[in-house]
């Protein structure tokens, strides 16, 4: 794969240039992602060792923690991996509501929130006031979802855009707390998957929550928990010999560079707490992972 383009408006582009387009051009193909944007630029240019502002951020000791980041943002559950919407939607009104919900969902499960456990581990009153919002929000948003589905069915990508129906499926990925409801989402998002309105992604993290709700082992390796030794791991998995090839068939990372990546956010987490005397709250990190 060679960049053809060399020179815009005009000015030539230099061959370390050249280099990291075309490094960011692998990075969104390897990724599955429909577009370039800045952050595969930023990630081509960070393969690029010799470049000026590499080297600049080599200076500073914090290139590998932005490459952190940037996986992390488009790993998320909120990336839009499929490009920023066409604006040609259907429903702009329910597209606003879709990403307004799926901020408020973001917001209380990044905010950082740090307690001290009492003598006996019990958990403080702001935790559990911190719980209670958390409850309160994923309730709200199940019943509005709820509201929308059975009255105009799933909201896809051509009716909200690609961001938006990312933001249906994280509120149904959230609303624990009714597995039929999630069940019921489950089916309209296989369904939606079909007609080229969803991520094939999205529908396996829904059905790795909907078996494990039912008491059963997951089919993605999706949902994780904390082992006795304190480390991330999968929850029972079906079949685990397969897993990597069903992963595959849906766009998903190999399950150990998955498991790698949020025991290393967990671990960034929690670190943070310990350095300001507290242990790290519920609710904290990647939202749509767990």
């Amino acid at each position: 794969m060679t960049v053809d383009v060399r020179t815009i408006d005009g000015l030539p582009l230099a061959p370390r240039t050249r280099g990291a387009i075309e490094a960011a051009v692998r990075e969104a193909r390897r990724r599955g992602h429909g577009f370039l944007g800045t952050e595969h630029l930023l990630l081509g240019m960070l393969a690029e060792p010799d470049a000026v502002a590499t080297r600049l951020l080599d200076g500073l000791g914090i290139t590998d923690a932005v490459r952190a980041e940037l996986a992390t943002s488009m790993d998320g559950a909120t990336y839009p991996s499929q490009g920023p919407p066409s604006f040609e939607v259907a429903d702009w009104e329910l597209r606003h509501q879709l990403l307004a919900r799926r901020e408020r969902d973001q917001e209380v499960r990044r905010r950082p929130v740090t307690f001290q456990t009492g003598p006996r581990g019990e958990m403080p009153d702001e935790a559990r006031a911190f719980m209670d919002e958390l409850q309160e929000v994923d309730r709200e948003n199940t019943e509005w979802l709820k509201s929308i589905v059975r009255a105009r069915g799933w909201p896809g990508r051509s009716v909200v855009g690609a961001d938006a129906a990312r933001a249906a499926w994280l509120l149904a990925q959230h609303a624990d707390r009714d597995p039929a409801f999630q069940k019921e989402c489950l089916a309209l998002l296989e369904q939606a998957v079909e007609g080229g309105e969803a991520e094939r992604s999205h529908a396996a993290y829904l059905t790795d929550r909907v078996l494990l709700a039912e008491g059963r082992s997951q089919r993605y390796g999706t949902q994780l928990t904390r082992s006795p030794t304190g480390e991330m791991m999968p929850r029972p998995i079906e079949d685990p010999e397969g897993v990597q090839d069903r992963r595959a068939t849906v766009g998903l990372e190999p399950l150990s560079a998955y498991v790698e990546r949020v025991r290393e956010l967990d671990r960034r987490r929690h670190g943070e707490a310990a350095r300001g005397g507290a242990e790290a709250g519920p609710g904290g990190g990647e939202a749509g992972q767990g």
